[in-house]
């Protein structure tokens, strides 16, 4: 199953990206900012990283 690691702020956004993504059978993690994206990566693997350009935390090119 492809692995995806959503970072998305804005709750509805993400709330749609993972219905759609789970009726593709797609396994979605979701988290809210850059800083908790980092500490995410480093236990878990994940095949996609999706991430908002805009986001509370750390930028996009710092993740």
């Amino acid at each position: 199953m492809t692995k995806i690691l959503l970072v998305e702020d804005e709750t509805e956004l993400a709330d749609v990206v993972m219905e759609c993504s789970k009726a593709q059978v797609y396994l979605v993690d979701r988290i809210a900012n850059g800083a908790k994206a980092l500490d995410r990566l480093k236990f878990f693997d994940s095949d996609i990283i999706e991430l908002d350009r805009q986001f509370p935390g750390l930028s996009v090119i710092q993740v």
